[in-house]
Protein backbone atom coordinates (compact mmCIF):
# COMPACT_ATOMS: atom_id res chain seq x y z
CA UNK A 1 0.00 0.00 0.00
CA UNK A 2 2.62 2.68 0.87
CA UNK A 3 5.10 1.84 -2.39
CA UNK A 4 1.45 1.87 -4.85
CA UNK A 5 0.12 5.52 -2.72
CA UNK A 6 4.02 6.71 -3.11
CA UNK A 7 4.40 5.93 -6.60
CA UNK A 8 0.88 7.31 -7.55
CA UNK A 9 1.53 10.95 -5.79
CA UNK A 10 5.02 10.67 -7.47
CA UNK A 11 3.35 10.49 -11.00
CA UNK A 12 0.69 12.86 -10.02
CA UNK A 13 3.64 15.90 -9.62
CA UNK A 14 5.26 14.41 -12.80
CA UNK A 15 2.11 14.53 -14.60
CA UNK A 16 1.62 18.55 -13.48
CA UNK A 17 5.14 19.22 -13.83
CA UNK A 18 5.21 17.74 -17.54
CA UNK A 19 2.02 19.52 -18.16
CA UNK A 20 2.46 22.55 -16.74
CA UNK A 21 6.72 23.13 -16.80
CA UNK A 22 6.52 22.00 -20.87
CA UNK A 23 4.80 24.65 -22.21
CA UNK A 24 6.46 27.30 -19.28
CA UNK A 25 9.79 26.01 -20.77
CA UNK A 26 8.95 27.07 -24.58
CA UNK A 27 7.64 30.03 -23.37
CA UNK A 28 10.61 31.10 -21.38
CA UNK A 29 12.74 29.84 -24.28
CA UNK A 30 10.93 32.22 -26.87
CA UNK A 31 10.83 34.94 -24.24
CA UNK A 32 14.57 34.67 -23.74
CA UNK A 33 15.55 34.42 -27.30
CA UNK A 34 13.36 37.67 -27.84
CA UNK A 35 14.98 39.99 -25.08
CA UNK A 36 18.83 38.50 -26.97
CA UNK A 37 17.33 39.54 -30.33
CA UNK A 38 16.15 43.40 -29.07
CA UNK A 39 18.88 43.76 -27.37
CA UNK A 40 21.33 42.88 -31.04
CA UNK A 41 19.20 45.17 -32.70
CA UNK A 42 19.81 47.79 -30.08
CA UNK A 43 23.50 47.43 -30.50
CA UNK A 44 23.66 47.11 -33.99
CA UNK A 45 21.62 50.31 -34.08
CA UNK A 46 24.24 52.66 -32.23
CA UNK A 47 27.51 51.22 -34.12
CA UNK A 48 25.24 52.14 -37.27
CA UNK A 49 24.56 55.72 -35.74
CA UNK A 50 28.73 55.38 -34.15
CA UNK A 51 30.31 54.42 -37.81
CA UNK A 52 27.78 56.94 -39.55
CA UNK A 53 28.65 60.29 -37.24
CA UNK A 54 32.04 59.27 -35.66
CA UNK A 55 33.83 58.01 -38.67
CA UNK A 56 34.92 61.22 -41.10
CA UNK A 57 34.27 61.35 -44.52
CA UNK A 58 36.19 59.38 -46.80
CA UNK A 59 37.87 57.79 -43.60
CA UNK A 60 38.25 53.97 -44.14
CA UNK A 61 36.75 51.44 -41.49
CA UNK A 62 39.04 48.92 -40.16
CA UNK A 63 39.21 46.70 -37.34
CA UNK A 64 40.61 49.21 -34.71
CA UNK A 65 37.49 51.23 -35.35
CA UNK A 66 35.35 48.49 -34.76
CA UNK A 67 37.30 46.76 -31.93
CA UNK A 68 36.17 49.59 -29.82
CA UNK A 69 32.70 49.19 -30.55
CA UNK A 70 32.04 45.08 -30.51
CA UNK A 71 31.34 43.24 -27.06
CA UNK A 72 32.18 40.85 -25.43
CA UNK A 73 30.83 37.12 -26.87
CA UNK A 74 29.67 39.94 -30.05
CA UNK A 75 30.98 39.73 -33.98
CA UNK A 76 31.19 42.48 -35.83
CA UNK A 77 31.63 42.53 -39.65
CA UNK A 78 31.81 45.87 -41.57
CA UNK A 79 30.78 45.00 -45.52
CA UNK A 80 32.13 47.55 -47.96
CA UNK A 81 30.20 49.05 -50.86
CA UNK A 82 32.61 46.92 -53.23
CA UNK A 83 32.37 44.47 -51.38
CA UNK A 84 35.20 43.85 -48.39
CA UNK A 85 34.53 42.49 -44.91
CA UNK A 86 36.13 43.54 -42.09
CA UNK A 87 35.32 41.50 -38.79
CA UNK A 88 36.10 41.81 -35.57
CA UNK A 89 36.98 39.04 -34.26
CA UNK A 90 38.84 38.31 -37.18
CA UNK A 91 38.42 34.30 -36.10
CA UNK A 92 36.04 32.12 -37.86
CA UNK A 93 32.36 32.55 -35.83
CA UNK A 94 30.11 29.44 -35.76
CA UNK A 95 26.30 30.33 -37.31
CA UNK A 96 23.77 32.01 -35.43
CA UNK A 97 20.35 33.08 -35.02
CA UNK A 98 20.66 36.32 -32.93
CA UNK A 99 22.22 38.36 -35.51
CA UNK A 100 21.26 42.24 -36.82
CA UNK A 101 22.33 44.27 -40.27
CA UNK A 102 22.12 47.91 -40.75
CA UNK A 103 23.03 49.72 -43.88
CA UNK A 104 25.22 52.89 -43.54
CA UNK A 105 24.27 55.75 -45.25
CA UNK A 106 27.63 56.58 -46.71
CA UNK A 107 27.03 52.93 -48.08
CA UNK A 108 27.95 49.39 -46.65
CA UNK A 109 26.73 47.12 -44.53
CA UNK A 110 27.12 46.43 -40.77
CA UNK A 111 26.14 43.18 -39.22
CA UNK A 112 26.33 42.27 -35.34
CA UNK A 113 25.58 38.95 -34.21
CA UNK A 114 25.68 37.32 -31.13
CA UNK A 115 27.11 34.17 -29.86
CA UNK A 116 24.97 31.17 -29.35
CA UNK A 117 26.35 30.65 -25.48
CA UNK A 118 25.40 33.73 -24.42
CA UNK A 119 21.62 33.20 -25.71
CA UNK A 120 22.15 29.35 -24.20
CA UNK A 121 23.11 30.87 -20.85
CA UNK A 122 20.41 32.80 -20.73
CA UNK A 123 18.06 30.50 -21.57
CA UNK A 124 19.70 27.94 -18.54
CA UNK A 125 19.23 31.08 -16.08
CA UNK A 126 15.60 31.50 -17.06
CA UNK A 127 14.99 27.77 -17.12
CA UNK A 128 17.15 26.44 -14.28
CA UNK A 129 14.42 27.95 -11.30
CA UNK A 130 11.16 26.43 -13.26
CA UNK A 131 13.59 23.18 -13.15
CA UNK A 132 14.64 23.14 -9.62
CA UNK A 133 10.81 24.18 -8.61
CA UNK A 134 9.45 20.71 -10.70
CA UNK A 135 12.18 18.63 -9.12
CA UNK A 136 11.45 20.05 -5.51
CA UNK A 137 7.53 19.17 -6.14
CA UNK A 138 7.92 15.72 -7.44
CA UNK A 139 10.53 15.55 -4.29
CA UNK A 140 7.66 16.93 -1.54
CA UNK A 141 5.05 14.65 -3.20
CA UNK A 142 7.35 11.83 -3.05
CA UNK A 143 7.61 12.75 0.92
CA UNK A 144 3.91 13.88 1.41
CA UNK A 145 3.44 10.33 -0.26
CA UNK A 146 5.37 8.29 2.24
CA UNK A 147 3.82 10.21 5.48
CA UNK A 148 0.45 9.67 4.04
CA UNK A 149 0.96 6.13 3.44
CA UNK A 150 2.53 5.31 6.88
CA UNK A 151 -0.60 7.62 8.29
CA UNK A 152 -2.77 5.38 6.23
CA UNK A 153 -1.77 2.05 7.25
CA UNK A 154 -0.85 2.28 9.94
CA UNK A 155 -3.94 1.99 11.37
CA UNK A 156 -4.35 -1.26 9.22
CA UNK A 157 -1.16 -2.71 10.51
CA UNK A 158 -2.10 -2.51 14.01
CA UNK A 159 -5.62 -3.52 12.99
CA UNK A 160 -3.68 -6.71 11.37
CA UNK A 161 -2.10 -7.62 14.56
CA UNK A 162 -5.30 -7.21 16.95
CA UNK A 163 -7.43 -9.26 14.37
CA UNK A 164 -4.03 -12.09 15.25
CA UNK A 165 -4.23 -11.32 19.05
CA UNK A 166 -7.92 -12.38 18.83
CA UNK A 167 -7.49 -15.32 16.87
CA UNK A 168 -4.52 -16.58 19.44
CA UNK A 169 -7.69 -16.10 21.73
CA UNK A 170 -6.77 -13.06 23.41
CA UNK A 171 -10.40 -11.33 23.07
CA UNK A 172 -9.44 -8.77 25.17
CA UNK A 173 -8.27 -6.11 22.72
CA UNK A 174 -8.23 -2.58 23.23
CA UNK A 175 -8.43 -0.68 19.43
CA UNK A 176 -7.35 2.91 20.10
CA UNK A 177 -9.20 5.21 17.61
CA UNK A 178 -7.18 6.52 14.32
CA UNK A 179 -9.41 9.05 13.29
CA UNK A 180 -9.76 7.35 9.65
CA UNK A 181 -13.51 6.17 9.16
CA UNK A 182 -13.28 2.74 7.70
CA UNK A 183 -10.37 1.92 9.89
CA UNK A 184 -11.97 3.21 13.21
CA UNK A 185 -15.52 0.97 11.42
CA UNK A 186 -13.06 -2.03 11.16
CA UNK A 187 -11.66 -1.42 14.89
CA UNK A 188 -15.23 -1.33 15.96
CA UNK A 189 -15.98 -4.53 14.51
CA UNK A 190 -13.08 -6.56 15.68
CA UNK A 191 -13.57 -4.88 19.49
CA UNK A 192 -17.15 -6.19 19.25
CA UNK A 193 -16.26 -9.27 17.91
CA UNK A 194 -13.44 -10.30 20.57
CA UNK A 195 -16.79 -9.14 23.19
CA UNK A 196 -19.05 -11.28 21.94
CA UNK A 197 -16.43 -14.03 21.92
CA UNK A 198 -15.38 -13.52 25.41
CA UNK A 199 -19.16 -14.11 26.13
CA UNK A 200 -19.67 -17.26 24.68
CA UNK A 201 -16.28 -18.53 25.48
CA UNK A 202 -17.22 -17.21 29.47
CA UNK A 203 -20.66 -19.25 28.93
CA UNK A 204 -18.88 -22.22 27.70
CA UNK A 205 -16.47 -22.10 30.75
CA UNK A 206 -18.81 -21.91 32.90
CA UNK A 207 -20.82 -24.97 31.85
CA UNK A 208 -17.44 -26.78 31.74
CA UNK A 209 -16.79 -25.62 35.21
CA UNK A 210 -20.05 -26.10 36.94
CA UNK A 211 -22.59 -28.14 34.75
CA UNK A 212 -20.40 -31.47 35.54
CA UNK A 213 -21.33 -31.57 39.03
CA UNK A 214 -24.72 -30.41 37.99
CA UNK A 215 -25.46 -33.38 35.78
CA UNK A 216 -23.57 -36.28 36.99
CA UNK A 217 -24.84 -36.42 40.63
CA UNK A 218 -28.57 -36.42 40.10
CA UNK A 219 -27.36 -39.08 36.82
CA UNK A 220 -25.53 -40.60 39.76
CA UNK A 221 -28.25 -40.78 42.88
CA UNK A 222 -30.51 -41.94 40.26
CA UNK A 223 -28.65 -45.25 39.41
CA UNK A 224 -28.10 -45.51 43.28
CA UNK A 225 -31.50 -45.29 43.45
CA UNK A 226 -32.78 -47.88 40.93
CA UNK A 227 -29.81 -49.92 42.03
CA UNK A 228 -31.17 -50.20 45.47
CA UNK A 229 -34.41 -50.69 44.17
CA UNK A 230 -33.48 -53.92 42.16
CA UNK A 231 -31.57 -55.17 45.85
CA UNK A 232 -35.29 -54.42 47.70
CA UNK A 233 -37.01 -57.92 48.94
CA UNK A 234 -40.53 -56.36 47.96
CA UNK A 235 -39.16 -56.02 44.31
CA UNK A 236 -40.67 -58.97 41.58
CA UNK A 237 -38.16 -60.27 39.40
CA UNK A 238 -40.28 -58.57 36.77
CA UNK A 239 -39.30 -55.30 38.08
CA UNK A 240 -35.76 -56.14 38.91
CA UNK A 241 -35.52 -57.15 35.44
CA UNK A 242 -36.62 -53.86 33.83
CA UNK A 243 -34.65 -51.62 36.61
CA UNK A 244 -31.68 -53.31 35.44
CA UNK A 245 -32.93 -51.93 32.05
CA UNK A 246 -33.79 -48.52 32.80
CA UNK A 247 -30.26 -48.76 34.30
CA UNK A 248 -28.90 -49.33 31.15
CA UNK A 249 -30.21 -46.41 29.77
CA UNK A 250 -28.83 -44.48 32.22
CA UNK A 251 -25.34 -45.61 32.12
CA UNK A 252 -25.62 -44.70 28.36
CA UNK A 253 -27.15 -41.63 29.05
CA UNK A 254 -24.41 -40.68 31.63
CA UNK A 255 -21.61 -41.71 29.19
CA UNK A 256 -23.32 -39.26 26.10
CA UNK A 257 -23.29 -36.69 29.09
CA UNK A 258 -19.81 -37.17 29.92
CA UNK A 259 -17.97 -37.05 26.50
CA UNK A 260 -20.21 -33.74 25.79
CA UNK A 261 -18.67 -32.34 29.11
CA UNK A 262 -15.36 -33.95 28.01
CA UNK A 263 -15.11 -32.53 24.87
CA UNK A 264 -16.09 -29.28 25.84
CA UNK A 265 -13.30 -29.68 29.18
CA UNK A 266 -10.65 -30.37 26.20
CA UNK A 267 -11.60 -26.85 24.41
CA UNK A 268 -11.33 -24.44 27.07
CA UNK A 269 -8.93 -26.31 29.41
CA UNK A 270 -5.92 -25.31 27.13
CA UNK A 271 -7.42 -22.03 26.11
CA UNK A 272 -4.29 -19.86 28.27
CA UNK A 273 -6.05 -15.85 28.53
CA UNK A 274 -4.90 -12.97 30.68
CA UNK A 275 -6.31 -13.68 34.26
CA UNK A 276 -5.92 -12.21 37.96
CA UNK A 277 -5.72 -15.00 39.93
CA UNK A 278 -6.90 -13.18 43.17
CA UNK A 279 -9.97 -12.90 41.01
CA UNK A 280 -10.52 -16.45 40.32
CA UNK A 281 -9.96 -17.54 44.36
CA UNK A 282 -12.72 -14.93 45.44
CA UNK A 283 -15.19 -16.25 42.63
CA UNK A 284 -14.26 -19.80 43.59
CA UNK A 285 -14.60 -19.07 47.66
CA UNK A 286 -18.11 -17.30 47.04
CA UNK A 287 -19.43 -20.29 45.53
CA UNK A 288 -18.00 -22.71 47.89
CA UNK A 289 -19.34 -20.38 51.01
CA UNK A 290 -23.17 -21.81 50.89
CA UNK A 291 -22.33 -25.48 51.08
CA UNK A 292 -19.25 -24.39 54.15
CA UNK A 293 -21.58 -22.39 56.32
CA UNK A 294 -24.62 -25.49 56.23
CA UNK A 295 -21.34 -27.71 57.98
CA UNK A 296 -20.36 -25.06 60.17
CA UNK A 297 -17.00 -24.13 58.36
CA UNK A 298 -16.46 -20.41 56.83
CA UNK A 299 -13.55 -19.63 54.61
CA UNK A 300 -10.85 -16.59 55.29
CA UNK A 301 -9.68 -15.16 52.31
CA UNK A 302 -5.99 -12.86 52.98
CA UNK A 303 -2.62 -11.88 51.38
CA UNK A 304 -1.81 -10.23 47.75
CA UNK A 305 -4.92 -8.43 46.19
CA UNK A 306 -3.62 -8.85 42.24
CA UNK A 307 -1.78 -11.79 41.28
CA UNK A 308 -1.62 -11.42 37.10
CA UNK A 309 -1.51 -14.79 35.38
CA UNK A 310 -1.94 -16.12 32.06
CA UNK A 311 -3.33 -19.47 32.22
CA UNK A 312 -6.57 -21.30 30.78
CA UNK A 313 -9.43 -20.08 33.21
CA UNK A 314 -11.26 -23.22 33.37
CA UNK A 315 -8.08 -25.37 34.38
CA UNK A 316 -7.43 -22.69 37.25
CA UNK A 317 -11.08 -22.71 38.85
CA UNK A 318 -11.53 -26.34 38.53
CA UNK A 319 -7.82 -27.06 40.30
CA UNK A 320 -9.04 -24.13 42.72
CA UNK A 321 -12.45 -25.53 43.33
CA UNK A 322 -11.04 -29.49 43.92
CA UNK A 323 -8.65 -28.21 46.34
CA UNK A 324 -11.58 -26.09 48.66
CA UNK A 325 -13.76 -28.99 48.13
CA UNK A 326 -10.87 -31.47 49.40
CA UNK A 327 -10.47 -28.50 52.66
CA UNK A 328 -14.33 -28.18 53.26
CA UNK A 329 -14.49 -32.16 53.16
CA UNK A 330 -11.57 -32.41 55.61
CA UNK A 331 -11.41 -29.16 58.03
CA UNK A 332 -12.24 -29.04 61.30
CA UNK A 333 -12.71 -25.15 61.84
CA UNK A 334 -12.23 -22.34 60.15
CA UNK A 335 -10.00 -22.81 56.54
CA UNK A 336 -7.72 -19.82 55.56
CA UNK A 337 -7.25 -19.13 51.96
CA UNK A 338 -4.00 -17.02 51.55
CA UNK A 339 -2.73 -15.85 47.93
CA UNK A 340 1.38 -15.12 47.95
CA UNK A 341 4.00 -14.16 45.01
CA UNK A 342 6.73 -16.28 44.86
CA UNK A 343 9.89 -16.25 42.55
CA UNK A 344 8.81 -18.00 39.80
CA UNK A 345 4.81 -18.88 40.95
CA UNK A 346 1.91 -17.08 42.29
CA UNK A 347 1.13 -19.26 45.27
CA UNK A 348 -2.46 -20.29 47.07
CA UNK A 349 -2.69 -21.84 50.08
CA UNK A 350 -5.39 -23.03 51.68
CA UNK A 351 -4.81 -24.23 55.92
CA UNK A 352 -7.00 -25.95 57.91
CA UNK A 353 -6.81 -28.25 61.07
CA UNK A 354 -7.95 -32.29 59.89
CA UNK A 355 -8.73 -35.10 62.69
CA UNK A 356 -5.47 -36.34 60.77
CA UNK A 357 -3.16 -33.96 61.83
CA UNK A 358 -2.82 -32.75 58.14
CA UNK A 359 -5.06 -32.22 54.96
CA UNK A 360 -4.63 -34.77 51.81
CA UNK A 361 -3.08 -34.45 48.21
CA UNK A 362 -6.21 -34.14 45.73
CA UNK A 363 -5.37 -36.07 42.82
CA UNK A 364 -7.11 -33.97 39.86
CA UNK A 365 -6.06 -31.23 41.22
CA UNK A 366 -2.80 -32.14 41.40
CA UNK A 367 -2.49 -33.34 37.61
CA UNK A 368 -4.10 -30.05 36.72
CA UNK A 369 -1.73 -27.63 38.41
CA UNK A 370 1.15 -30.21 37.02
CA UNK A 371 -0.52 -29.56 33.48
CA UNK A 372 -0.45 -25.83 33.48
CA UNK A 373 3.59 -25.37 34.94
CA UNK A 374 2.62 -25.71 38.40
CA UNK A 375 2.04 -27.99 41.15
CA UNK A 376 0.16 -28.91 44.19
CA UNK A 377 2.35 -29.08 47.58
CA UNK A 378 1.14 -31.01 51.05
CA UNK A 379 3.07 -28.91 53.02
CA UNK A 380 3.17 -30.66 56.78
CA UNK A 381 3.57 -27.26 58.50
CA UNK A 382 3.20 -26.49 61.00
CA UNK A 383 0.36 -25.12 60.12
CA UNK A 384 -0.48 -28.00 57.80
CA UNK A 385 -1.58 -26.77 54.55
CA UNK A 386 -1.94 -27.56 50.86
CA UNK A 387 -0.60 -25.15 48.40
CA UNK A 388 -1.43 -24.22 44.89
CA UNK A 389 1.77 -23.05 42.71
CA UNK A 390 1.08 -21.70 39.16
CA UNK A 391 3.72 -19.97 37.14
CA UNK A 392 3.57 -15.96 36.91
CA UNK A 393 2.27 -14.43 34.01
CA UNK A 394 6.08 -13.47 32.74
CA UNK A 395 7.10 -17.14 32.71
CA UNK A 396 4.34 -18.69 31.64
CA UNK A 397 5.36 -17.60 28.10
CA UNK A 398 7.75 -20.23 27.84
CA UNK A 399 5.42 -22.90 28.32
CA UNK A 400 3.80 -22.68 24.97
CA UNK A 401 0.17 -22.37 26.09
CA UNK A 402 -1.66 -20.60 23.21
Amino acid sequence: MRRRLVTAFVGIAVVLVVLYGGPRFFMLTSLVESEQQDRVDRAADLVALHLETGVGDGEPITSETLERLVGEDERLTYTSGDGEDVSVPPRAWPDADISASRELDGGGTVTLTLSDEVVDDAVRSAVLPLLVLGVLLIVVAGVAGLLLSRRLSRPFTELASVAEELGRGRLDQEVPRYGVPEADAIGRALQDSGQRLERMLRRERDVAVYASHELRTPITALRLTLEDLTMWPQTTPEVSAELHRIIGEVDRFSAAVTSLLEQSHDETMHRAEPLDLADVVAECVRSAEPAARSRGQRFAVDGATSLPVRLPRTAVVRAVDLLLERAASEAEGPITVRLTQETTHDAVSFTYATASGGPTVAVEASEIASALGGRVVNDCGPPPRLVLMLPREDVVAGLGMQ
